[in-house]
């Protein structure tokens, strides 16, 4: 679902958990994902949005998740975020 608001050039996307390939193609400023440790696809998600969030002044990407319901997907992913944060492509 997409809700735009064509005044101001932008708008609010969903993606749930469930679909494949959420995030491709998109330029995203602000990421809010939620229940994360419970996606289905963590793993194909974290590499589509962190794709979509450039590493610029004024984007944010936020993860919520039960911390005794880690997995090895969401390991990866905050990983992936670190090297991202940090510049390196580890």
């Amino acid at each position: 679902e997409e809700l735009t608001f064509d005044a101001l050039d932008s708008g609010f996307k969903v993606g749930t958990a469930g679909t494949k390939g959420v995030g491709r193609s998109a330029t995203i400023q602000l990421l809010h994902g939620s229940e994360v440790a419970f996606w289905p696809f963590a793993e194909t998600h974290a590499a589509g949005v962190l794709q979509a969030v450039p590493n610029e002044p004024g984007t944010e990407i936020l993860w919520f998740s039960p911390s005794e319901e880690l997995r090895t997907a969401e390991a990866v992913m905050m990983k992936n975020m670190q090297a991202m944060q940090d510049g390196s492509d580890s």
